[in-house]
């Protein structure tokens, strides 16, 4: 049912892509008065974009796709020139550089950006709340519920425009690690690297976290700087060659079971683009947003193969484990809905959103299937 619902939502947005290409068009020639047509300018835009992953990663891949069906919906007049998060901005000052203008637009971990938005931004998907939205409810939550005029109300003020989300990707594997970490006691004295909410959570139950950039991991853990760690989703940690390293590999992602980009623009460079192609722009986006859970879903399923090949151990976490870490997880909500304005409001109005949309599916949506039979 919710991948249907997306499906004709995703139908929908690229039709309205459609339509605001046939409308852009590539001729420069100027409407008459006569005809009852603004004038369409011929100018070209070049806008320099950052992701905040590595080239050769799927979501470098998605920016390029963006890339490219921009320029086709515009007939070639918005060019956005992709980069590498590093090539021009550090990762954690990739919100401040599209603000001031050193990058007119970025594609950004909302759940790193606590430091403007604070605890609030652990709910507007990124790698950031344990226990939360799966990728399909998270953006039914964002187009359907509401949640992006809710981001817009809160990312805006810091300086940037919110576009809209642009990438949704499942959940994350739950860490890798050369001892197997299956309760929470285990935790206990481990050197963990982690960041955003997590990093509360274990530090709650004792871990040593340990706070290293992605490109780091690799190394640190290698001279065993640190014991575990957890990263993004099975295809771009298969990609950064952690099965070389790290024996065991834990399942499942309930630390982070939505991995979400925000599309992130200089307002002074929003407001000098012609309202065609804000449309045109925006419509690109929220079509690859609710493209990108199928694409990441099928590079997952094949990077989770080659891990099995290559030899490591899978162990998973009991539901009696996962129910601690939520029962840590949501004292640690309760804090933050006392102490910061705003943050129960969102998280009601994400709950009763959920609520809603999860009785419907467990009561629909079917369970078993002839596919879980061996062909004869």
């Amino acid at each position: 049912m919710k991948k249907k619902i997306l499906a004709i939502s995703m139908a929908a947005v690229m039709a309205m892509s459609l339509a605001a290409c046939a409308g852009g068009g590539s001729s420069s020639a100027k409407k008459t008065a006569a005809e009852g047509e603004a004038a369409v300018s011929a100018e070209t835009y070049k806008l320099t974009f950052q992701t905040c992953l590595a080239a050769g990663t799927p979501n470098y891949e998605m920016a390029e796709r963006l890339a490219d069906s921009v320029k086709k919906a515009s007939g070639g007049r918005l060019i956005l020139d992709v980069y590498a998060v590093g090539a021009i901005s550090e990762y954690g000052e990739m919100a401040n550089a599209v603000k001031d203008g050193t990058l007119d637009m970025a594609a950004i971990s909302t759940g790193s950006q606590s430091g403007l938005l604070g605890k609030k931004a652990y709910l507007f998907g990124g790698s950031g709340s344990p226990g939360g939205f799966n990728p399909d409810e998270f953006l039914a939550w964002v187009y359907e519920g509401g949640g992006e005029d809710i981001m817009r109300e809160y990312i805006d003020p810091t300086g940037v425009h919110f576009l809209t989300i642009c990438t949704a990707s499942g959940a994350e594997l739950f860490c890798h690690s050369n001892v197997k970490l299956e309760s929470v006691s285990d935790f206990k004295g481990v050197k963990f690297r982690t960041l955003g909410m997590w990093a509360d959570v274990l530090t709650e139950i004792g871990a040593s976290v340990v706070n290293v950039a992605g490109g780091e991991i690799y190394q640190s853990a290698e001279k065993g700087l640190i014991d575990a760690f957890e990263y993004c989703d099975a295809a771009i940690n298969y990609n950064m060659g952690y099965q070389d390293i790290m024996k065991y590999i834990g399942v499942p992602g309930i630390h982070s079971p939505v991995c979400t980009e925000a599309m992130y623009i200089n307002q002074d460079t929003w407001n000098s683009l012609p309202e065609d192609l804000q449309t045109i722009l925006y419509e690109c986006t929220k079509a690859m947003a609710l493209e990108s859970p199928y694409y990441f879903a099928k590079q997952d399923a094949e990077a989770m193969k080659k891990f099995e090949e290559a030899g490591v151990e899978f162990f998973t976490l009991s539901e009696e484990t996962q129910k601690e870490f939520l029962d840590i997880t949501y004292e640690l909500q309760k804090k933050y809905m006392e102490e910061e304005e705003g943050y129960k409001d969102i998280f009601a109005n994400q709950k009763a959103f959920l609520d809603q949309y999860k009785k419907n599916d467990k009561t629909v949506q079917i369970t078993m299937s002839t596919y879980d039979f061996d062909l004869p």
